[in-house]
């Protein structure tokens, strides 16, 4: 039986080989590699598919994640291999949603309590501009923002070479630029 501090000690590739074993290891290994990338991985599925779904596609991930440690193939690239899977379940969830879903992240992402109304209105303002970008580029740019990886990460992630997850940052953040740009300007003369 390993208890979940044992499980500190252990790598993701190990880890999830436990989740082939017995089932204080499953628990336990679980337990563990939750705790190491739920934030990161809730932090993308809510980019993703809005704070009304996220949580669910979030356990869905999981969930898959847990299925297919139970098949006993190994995986050397656990956040890699949760992040695909994420990218995954939110593209199907986007498919069959409504964009009620994005509207709803948006009440509550601007209305919340500890969040100046100028931070509001940024907020607002780049999660429109994310909205407007060609769907590889927003995944690409979540996955670096919200999912802190890295672009050879990514590109194991998204199946790319890491030339196009680079492209795709580039042109992200440029596009960004270019839609926010008006309004920091006319900001700025009110100043």
């Amino acid at each position: 039986m390993k208890s979940n501090e044992h499980c500190k000690t252990y790598s993701d590739a190990e880890l999830f080989t436990m989740l082939s074993g017995t089932q204080s290891e499953v628990n336990s290994s679980f337990q563990e590699l939750y705790r190491r990338y739920a934030v990161r991985i809730y932090g993308y599925c809510r980019r993703m598919v809005g704070d009304g779904a996220a949580e669910d596609v979030c356990q869905d991930v999981f969930l898959s994640f847990l299925d297919h440690g139970k098949k006993c193939t190994p995986v050397n690239n656990v956040p890699a291999y949760l992040f695909r899977i994420a990218q995954n379940k939110s593209r199907r969830h986007r498919t069959g949603e409504n964009e009620r879903t994005m509207e709803e992240f948006k009440e509550e992402l601007f209305s919340a309590v500890n969040v100046s109304p100028e931070e509001r209105e940024t907020n607002q303002l780049v999660a429109s501009a994310m909205e407007l970008l060609p769907d590889d580029h927003r995944e690409t740019l979540a996955l670096q923002i919200y999912g802190g990886m890295t672009y050879e990460e990514i590109a194991t992630v998204r199946r790319v070479p890491i030339t196009t997850v680079r492209n795709h940052v580039l042109r992200a953040k440029k596009k960004i630029r270019e839609l926010l740009l008006p309004y920091f300007q006319d900001e700025y003369k009110k100043k």
